[in-house]
């Protein structure tokens, strides 16, 4: 099974190389060149404890890989990860406003990474989406937001 880990910061970082290391093919996709070439040097530019060995040990494994290129992150997956953190300040405090523009354009990244996907999976009969959200986020007030950020988007168009 070929899982495709999209957007490479704390959160898809970290859940790439953990599946990596459960035993599953893992491409971690972003589309920032810097993030793609920073993490297999090792370089994460987050702390996590232990991350860098754990993504070295996956890379030499060849379980693990990253990519900036979207058509070869979705050729051959089974499942799209998609992650987003949540964004905070230098004292890892969520600022609402920003949150509340990060889901406004993770939405937006849903919508585009799903309509890129789902072709491949009709295609193949076969798929699966998963998109968890970072730590603070508090689902009741994502539900209560997307279909207004949905409608602000169907109106911009």
């Amino acid at each position: 099974m070929r899982i495709c880990v999209q957007g490479l910061w704390h959160l898809g970082s970290t859940t790439a190389a953990c599946l990596s290391a459960a035993g599953f093919k893992v491409l971690g996709f972003d589309e920032d060149r810097k993030t793609v070439k920073e993490l297999p040097s090792s370089q994460a530019p987050f702390y996590e404890p232990r991350f860098d060995k754990l993504t070295d040990r996956e890379l030499r494994s060849c379980r693990l890989s990253f990519s900036n290129n979207r058509e070869h992150a979705i050729r051959g997956t089974d499942i799209l990860w998609i992650c987003h953190d949540t964004p905070v300040d230098k004292n890892d405090y969520v600022n609402w406003g920003d949150w509340i523009k990060a889901v406004e354009v993770n939405l937006f990244g849903l919508v585009y990474a799903c309509r890129g996907v789902f072709q491949h999976f009709r295609g193949r009969h076969t798929g699966k989406i998963v998109n968890p959200s970072g730590g603070g986020a508090r689902p009741i007030l994502y539900h209560a937001l997307a279909p207004m950020l949905l409608l602000k988007w169907r109106l911009s168009k």
